[in-house]
């Protein structure tokens, strides 16, 4: 019986053992597990978050930007100061462009201006330009070709020494004989939104411009197709604005040109979540939280 009873209590013992050694297993397991767990939180959890938080807007992986004009504050808008890149380093030829998106389509509203050097309009729902070649007086010249209203628009004037032509959303309109040498600079400031004559602030745009581009080349002759992305400075990118949030620099927004100054937002002018449906967006770079501190007065949700 007692050799019974010793045989018992070993294999109790054995058992004991046993179940102990299957739970130091279990932990080896889990931490396989948690391990792998672990590494899809470092990658997609932590990581994606810690960037996610240093957008203040947008979509999480990627955003884009763009001026907001309301229509009515005559004292908010975009601006650059006076500089040859808008007219003596343009020389003969040259390329205004830009993406727009008219809230309205009645009366004057000015896309981008450059007072008696070069401008374009939404006019009375057309797409209109004035160009002032040899510093001689300008006048509107019609494209024959509409705005589209609440959408967004691709917008181009181009100089060639001969002819001012006009395209829009891939399509080239009417072009006028219009033939010289330069534009004569005039001293007025360049302007996004509005413009000012005869000592009155008028023309004041009614919604969202994105990504100005002035060149010294002619960069459309004929029908084309709408650009995919946002643009790429090359050597005749002389002037480059993608108004995007980490573009800003306190009022200041950059200029990606090989010349000229960096623009600046006016009076309470915005930059605001934009989706352009023909265009890739942009990646946002992570910018220091002390940086972000001085943009995000400048930044708003989707206006729409």
């Amino acid at each position: 019986m007692k050799h019974l009873l010793c045989f018992t209590l070993l294999m109790l013992s054995g058992l004991f053992f046993i179940g102990c050694g299957d739970d130091e297993s279990d932990p080896g397991s889990a931490e396989v597990g948690v391990a792998g767990e672990g590494e899809g939180v470092a990658g997609e959890g932590v990581a994606g978050e810690g960037i996610a938080e240093k957008k203040p807007v947008g979509d999480p992986e990627v955003s884009n930007f763009a001026v907001s004009l309301d229509g009515v504050d005559f004292e908010s808008y975009v601006s650059a100061k006076d500089h040859k890149v808008f007219n003596e380093a343009l020389g003969s030829t040259y390329t205004v462009e830009c993406w727009y998106k008219p809230f309205k389509t009645d009366g004057e509203l000015m896309v981008v201006n450059k007072e008696d050097e070069w401008e374009f309009a939404n006019k009375g729902g057309l797409f209109q330009s004035a160009v002032a070649v040899n510093g001689e007086p300008w006048a509107w010249k019609d494209s024959e070709l509409s705005n589209n209203k609440d959408k967004w628009n691709h917008a181009a004037i181009v100089w060639d020494g001969k002819n001012l032509h006009h395209f829009i959303n891939g399509k080239k309109g009417k072009s006028h004989e219009m033939p010289g040498k330069s534009v004569i600079p005039k001293g007025s400031t360049f302007k996004i939104g509005r413009r000012e004559r005869g000592g009155a602030t008028h023309s004041i745009f009614d919604g969202l411009v994105d990504e100005v581009r002035i060149s010294d080349i002619a960069r459309y002759d004929a029908d084309y197709d709408v650009p995919k992305t946002a643009f790429v400075p090359d050597d005749n990118t002389l002037y480059l604005l993608h108004l995007d949030e980490d573009d800003l620099d306190g009022d200041n927004i950059k200029n990606f040109g090989k010349m000229g100054p960096d623009a600046v937002l006016e009076g309470a002018v915005e930059l605001v979540d934009a989706e352009l449906p023909n265009t890739e967006r942009r990646a946002l770079a992570v910018e220091p939280a002390s940086k972000l501190g001085t943009v995000w007065g400048r930044l708003k949700g989707n206006r729409l």
